[in-house]
């Protein structure tokens, strides 16, 4: 199942289905099976069916493809016909004669004439490599079905349309159509067309082909005469069988194929993809033995000839299958991706078989070869595409599965909505197991733990039997749960709550930053636990003390993926997060199983990869002994192979799918072969030796583009052929329209289009744009200065004669270049003249921090800001106009904020271009009863908030008294600054959700790399621990300034870890001091 293709190199793929619904998205040549999957064209060896190569031949969905030869045309929803070079999918010409969505197109005399059809009823013949393009539309009805044949040396097309018409028309050399015949098939639209093979050239000169039709919704096929527009024989297909549901019987697609080898035989799909082969006589009909076995459970779309005595049909039920057309027997089936592998995860017990959990409720089972896989001659070719689909039991999206590791045939699973479930398949059994996650905050992660009864008996939990235990978390809670994956019904225990009472110091920090678990893993010895939080950090428990050993806040965003490798006597943990950095942490097995409370948290992880542009999707250590590799999948649609000796470096990437990738393991039997699945729906399988990079490859991943946009930049950049259009106004009674009426009703519908839309940009401006940009140019230093102040204002609250000098000065004696050294003078001295500088450069920060009062000064700076704007765009006049009142909903809020109701007149008489805004101001008096009036105020507050317009939504709720759900419309979209605010202003001082409010802002801030901004927020909630996780986020800055205040804060604390703080920065003060001294030198 390999290929060796200079634009491929070596893979092998699982490939998604063909595209539903349509007839024409299949279709074989003398080499490939080739059909279009959403805007992909994919194309497989015509006998094995092994994958060969893909690329992206429309900006949309393909509705319809034709092929001669190695030429391959394409349209569909995006209206441009395009001609591809199957062999290596360079684009060789575009065409662009219609205006609405391409639904049928054939190609005739050697692939130089392509005919195309599209929903307006137009139809267009064109050369491919000429001038001459004639176009018609002689019936005003969408264009379903074309079927070609050539007669007496002449072109004949049937061309059937939704209202049931069917034209036959000849085909001039000049590219004219000329009518011969219109045939009416019932009311019903025509879903399918062939024309009879005639087998030899007497035939061929005698007789006229018989043309075949079948409908959307009838169940007959119509045999017709065409010269005499008459029904020869009409084709009653069987009734269904009694068994079948009512969906089966009433579901119907008939496809028609005429034989090549028997001008009497004809092919037929009929309901839930049942294959019927009939001899069509005069009038008679005879269905014929053998019949064909049930392949598909349901309809079939497309019937392609594979040879003389195969045919490859594809379905609704997601196979493609092939047939062997001697015996009606299955000879081989593909059961395409219907879904995104959200995960796949291959068994150490059965290293063949392959667990994918994928986006419509179903877990698949593959049992896949290796690439390189070869039969003896005579020796039945096995399957590589043999697999099983599970779907009984199963709810909502599959995004997790896990093979048990000693169990075979035990999957564990969880879902989108956060339930955790063991699928048996040798017994074909599926448990949901009690208590599942929240939904909301992702799918479950999970990971198997072995037996843990002796540990949970240490913590005073004696009497639970965990003898092979699955711990899962996630849920917009971040429950964490201890599962006993033996008694499915057996509820599970709080792992939160274990962990809180061994590590109440440590778990106080976590609960200050209101983090939640989102990721966790065990290493396969079962040592240690890693648990992945929202907001970056990890911390990593002994399994044999339930005690924290390492913590880390190197991440900015969640975590989004762990996986361990047990290396001799360390293992390895990769963490990936949502900022696409990669983190490898060291834990040495000689460490320190029950430590003290002060655990320092680690600011730089043994290695760091940087490569990937967006999140990681997952992680995977390969199976190498000899080797340290690493997998790593993300949104910016690449998989990577790492190397981590002797240092980290890229060896390897992948770019060929064409989407984002979720999901990456490795082979067993083959440890060099990685698999990967993605928003393609391919499940590529490909050897990383084979796509080693050189230095310019790698280079060129800090600008990566995707291999799918590439394409598509390459088909908007290439010009459409120039044609010279010809029309005929020729014309029928079936709703026809000649090309002038159509050009004017595209026009029309185009201009109606143009002028119902509007341009709306509903981002909301924030209220605090001055104070906002101000903050952001305070130098670095001068706010870790702030943070320590506001610390001691803090810490020491109650005791006034504490200097908060002291601690610095206790630090800096630790460093005995100190006094000498002027660059630590420069960030440690807090001088008078510096202190009066950072209280006037600092001015709205301390608005913002401060009370009632302090904020009802901000808002009267940001609105004479705002008047002092408006004044100067109206060129110094002080008269409001208009123009004056552009955005002023921003005036409107900062007014009712600080209940400022004077300014009312101004906004009523803003100007016919403040419509939205006049309404809001009308709807504060009220022209009803209260209970009306509240009830309206509500809803449009609720509606402007979903609409982007926050600051009228606030204000909404505001004038009816509802002051939580102002800010909460402020705190749904992170606008903390203004939450803040409004709480501020309009609650009790000592609101406990100004602390929840002031985390939540921290934690965004850190996501964004504002680390010192983000410290003074920890600060300023006052929360338990608020003071450590400040420390901890000014260490993670890495400058020698932040890791002095660092130092500096935890020294305030008496923290255990304040002496790794100072270390570090007498590490960094004496590696700058050793790089100066050899600079000089």
């Amino acid at each position: 199942m390999s290929i060796d293709d200079k634009r491929t190199g070596k893979i092998a793929a699982f490939p998604p289905g063909p595209n539903r619904y349509s007839t024409a998205t299949a279709i074989t040549t003398d080499q490939f099976y080739v059909y279009a999957s959403k805007n992909l064209i994919v194309v497989l060896h015509l006998h094995s069916l092994a994958y060969r190569s893909t690329f992206t031949a429309a900006l949309d969905k393909i509705n319809t493809i034709d092929t001669y030869g190695h030429l391959c045309f394409v349209s569909g929803q995006d209206p441009i016909i395009r001609l591809w070079n199957l062999l290596d999918g360079s684009l060789l010409a575009t065409f662009q004669s219609h205006k609405a969505e391409v639904t049928i197109l054939k190609c005739l005399r050697e692939g130089t004439v392509v005919i195309s059809g599209d929903k307006s009823g137009c139809i267009t013949i064109q050369e491919t490599s000429g001038m001459k393009n004639h176009q018609v539309t002689p019936v005003k009805s969408e264009v379903t079905a074309m079927a070609l044949v050539n007669h007496g040396n002449i072109d004949y097309i049937a061309i059937g349309y939704l209202n049931g018409m069917i034209m036959v028309y000849s085909i001039g050399d000049n590219l004219q159509l000329q009518e011969q015949r219109q045939l009416l098939h019932t009311n019903d639209g025509v879903n399918s067309l062939s024309w009879q093979i005639l087998q030899t050239q007497q035939e061929n000169q005698t007789m006229w082909p018989s043309l075949a039709s079948s409908g959307k919704r009838t169940k007959d096929v119509l045999i017709w005469k065409v010269m005499e527009s008459a029904v020869c024989c009409t084709i009653k297909l069987p009734k269904p069988e009694s068994h079948w549901t009512a969906q089966q019987k009433s579901t119907n697609w008939i496809y028609l194929a005429w034989s090549p080898t028997n001008s009497t035989e004809i092919y037929i799909t009929s309901h839930i993809g049942q294959i019927l082969r009939y001899n069509v006589s005069g009038s008679k009909f005879l269905l014929l033995n053998p019949r064909f076995e049930q392949g598909h459970s349901r309809i079939a779309f497309t019937l392609c000839y594979s040879g003389a005595y195969h045919i490859i049909t594809s379905s609704l039920d997601g196979q493609i299958i092939k047939w062997n057309l001697r015996n009606g027997k299955v000879t081989m089936t593909i059961k395409t991706q219907t879904g995104f592998p959200y995960s796949l995860d291959i068994s150490s017990n059965n290293p063949e078989q392959v667990a994918i959990g994928y986006g419509d409720s179903v877990i698949k089972v593959w049992k896949c070869n290796q690439i390189e896989k070869k039969t003896k001659p005579g020796q039945q070719q096995r399957n590589f595409y043999e697999s099983t689909s599970f779907w009984r039991g199963l709810r909502g999206q599959v995004e997790n599965v896990q093979w048990h590791p000693t169990s075979e045939g035990i999957l564990a699973f969880s879902t989108e909505y956060g339930h955790v479930g063991i699928y048996d398949f040798y017994n074909s059994k599926c448990q949901t197991l009690k208590e599942y996650h929240a939904a909301g905050g992702g799918t479950p992660s999970m990971t198997w733990t072995g037996d843990l009864t002796s540990l949970l008996a240490d913590k005073d939990m004696a009497g639970h039997n965990m003898t092979d235990t699955l711990i899962t978390c996630g849920g917009k809670n971040g429950d964490l749960y201890i599962r006993n994956a033996s008694h499915p019904t057996q509820a599970p225990l709080s792992l939160n709550g274990i962990l809180r009472n061994t590590n109440p110091t440590f778990y106080t920090l976590l609960e200050t930053k209101q983090s939640r678990c989102i990721s966790v893993s065990a290493n396969p010895s079962g040592l240690y636990l890693a648990l992945g939080n929202s907001d970056g950090s990890l911390e990593i428990y002994s399994l044999k003390t339930l005690k924290v050993i390492y913590a880390s806040n190197y991440h900015r965003k969640k975590i989004t993926s762990l996986h361990w490798k047990d290396i001799d006597d360390h293992s390895l943990l990769a963490s990936g997060g949502d900022d696409g950095d990669i983190g490898v942490h060291k834990i040495n097995h000689d460490i320190d199983i029950s430590p003290s409370d002060s655990l320092t948290i680690e600011t730089s992880p043994f290695g760091i990869l940087k490569a990937h542009q967006r999140a990681i999707t997952d992680l995977k250590w390969s199976h190498h002994v000899d080797q340290t590799l690493l997998a790593s999948t993300s949104f910016d649609n690449l998989a990577i192979i790492w190397n981590m000796e002797p240092t980290p470096s890229i060896v390897s990437y992948f770019e060929n799918h064409r989407g984002c990738v979720y999901s990456v393991c490795w082979q067993y039997l083959d440890p060099d072969i990685v698999l990967t699945g993605g928003d393609d729906r391919f499940i590529y399988m490909w050897n990383w030796k084979d796509f080693t990079k050189n230095i310019k490859d790698l280079e060129m991943l800090e600008k990566y583009v995707p291999v799918f946009i590439r394409e598509k930049k390459r088909m908007t950049k290439r010009k459409p052929i120039k044609t010279e259009i010809t029309g005929n106004t020729k014309k029928h009674g079936f709703g026809a329209m000649d090309s002038e009426a159509t050009t004017s009703d595209t026009d029309s519908a185009k201009k109606r289009k143009t002028t119902n839309h509007t341009k709306s940009n509903n981002k909301t401006t924030t209220l605090f744009d001055a104070a906002t940009t101000t903050i952001k140019t305070i130098d670095q230093t001068e706010l870790h200065q702030h943070c320590f102040q506001l610390a001691v204002d803090l810490y020491y609250s109650d005791d006034t004669d504490v200097d908060g000098m002291s601690f610095i000065d206790d630090v800096k004696r630790r460093c005995d270049k100190a006094a000498d050294d002027t660059s630590i003078s420069k960030y440690t001295t807090i001088s008078p003249t510096s202190s009066e500088k950072v209280s006037t450069k600092t001015q709205f920060l301390n608005l913002i921090a401060g009370n009632k009062n302090d904020i009802r000064k901000l808002i009267g700076v940001e609105v004479d800001l705002l008047n002092d704007n408006d004044i100067a765009e109206a060129g110094g006049n002080h008269i409001p106009t208009t123009a004056t009142f552009i955005g002023s909903d921003v005036k409107l809020a900062l007014d009712i904020m600080r209940s400022n109701l004077f300014t009312f007149g101004s906004y009523i008489h803003a100007g016919d271009g403040m419509m939205l805004t006049d309404w809001i101001v009308l709807a504060l008096s009220p022209m009803a009863g209260k209970e009306t009036w509240l009830k309206m105020m509500e809803e449009q507050a609720q509606k402007l908030a979903s609409s982007g317009l926050h600051h009228l939504a606030a204000t909404c709720f505001i004038a009816c008294s509802k002051v939580y759900e102002a800010i909460n419309v402020y705190r749904e979209a992170s606008m903390f600054t203004e939450a803040i605010a409004m709480l501020k202003i309009r609650l009790p001082e000592g609101d406990p959700l100004l602390a929840t409010l002031l985390t939540e802002w921290a934690q965004q801030l850190q996501a964004n790399g504002q680390e010192e901004l983000a410290a003074l927020c920890y600060i300023q909630s006052g929360l338990p621990g608020c003071i450590a996780n400040a420390a901890n986020l000014l260490g993670r800055r890495g400058t020698e300034s932040s890791t002095f205040w660092s130092a500096c804060l935890m020294s305030l604390l008496n923290d255990g870890s304040t002496e790794t703080h100072i270390e570090r920065w007498l590490g960094m003060v004496n590696r700058r001091l050793t790089e100066a001294k050899r600079t000089i030198d």
